[in-house]
């Protein structure tokens, strides 16, 4: 657990598993950083700006794309959502 961001890690990981996609896929969209995800759960501390912006794509991503209705069209939907 990160001891510089634990809310912001508990956000992520409840995105992540809302919209079934991985860590990497979230690095990569939100931050252009594929080992964002990485380096965060190691402790990596963040600019404010850069948590505004990973929680504004968050935002803009539950409010463009409901989560999944079952996990049997989880596939389309993360590729809809993201």
């Amino acid at each position: 657990m990160s001891r510089y961001h634990p809310d912001l890690l508990d956000e992520i990981e409840t995105f992540l598993a809302r919209h079934e996609v991985s860590a990497t896929t979230f690095g990569r969209l939100a931050m252009n950083d594929p080992h964002f995800m990485r380096d965060i759960r190691g402790d990596r501390c963040l600019r404010p700006e850069s948590v505004m912006k990973v929680r504004a794509f968050m935002r803009e991503r539950d409010t463009a794309t409901p989560a999944p209705a079952s996990s049997d069209t989880s596939a389309q939907n993360v590729g809809q959502a993201l």
